[in-house]
C-alpha cells in the first residue's frame, strides 16, 4: 500500500469506492485513504453493510451493479 499511498495524488479521474465494513482480507480503513488522497473532483465512498471482501458476489451486489452502471453513465464523457 505504501508504493500505491505515493502516487493517489495523481488520480484526477472520476472514481467510485466501494468498501465492505466487514472485510477480513483487507482493512476498511484503506478505502478512507484513497478516498482522501486522490485529486479526483468526483468522487464516492460507498459503504457496504451486508458484504465482505468479495462484495460482487455477496448480499450488495445488486447495489452494487446499479450505482456502477449509474456512475459509468454519469461520467462516460467527463474528461
Amino acid at each position: 500500500m505504501d508504493k500505491v499511498k505515493q502516487r493517489l495524488d495523481e488520480i484526477h479521474c472520476p472514481i467510485l469506492i466501494f468498501v465492505s465494513d466487514e472485510d477480513h482480507v483487507v482493512p476498511p480503513y484503506n478505502s478512507e485513504v484513497i478516498f482522501e488522497s486522490v485529486f479526483s473532483e468526483h468522487k464516492e465512498l460507498i459503504h457496504l453493510e451486508n458484504s465482505y471482501h468479495v462484495a460482487t458476489l455477496d448480499q450488495d451486489k445488486e447495489m452494487i451493479m446499479e450505482r456502477s452502471l449509474e456512475f459509468f453513465e454519469m461520467y462516460t464523457n467527463t474528461k
